[in-house]
């Protein structure tokens, strides 16, 4: 997934992903020999699912 498909997903605007990517944290993600920056989507999916939090 690309910077942009994500933030819809996680509601992240595209410089806070990047923010985090430079920080070390957050969504893994992958950057090609092009330079770009891509996300698989299981990991997205993943960091989703254990941001979730249940009442108790």
């Amino acid at each position: 997934m690309r910077p942009r498909e994500v933030a819809a997903r996680t509601r992240y605007s595209v410089q806070t992903l990047a923010n985090h990517r430079c920080m070390g944290i957050g969504i893994p993600f992958t950057k090609l020999p092009s330079g770009r920056v891509m996300y698989r989507r299981d990991d997205v999916e993943a960091y989703l699912n254990g941001r979730l939090v249940e009442a108790a």
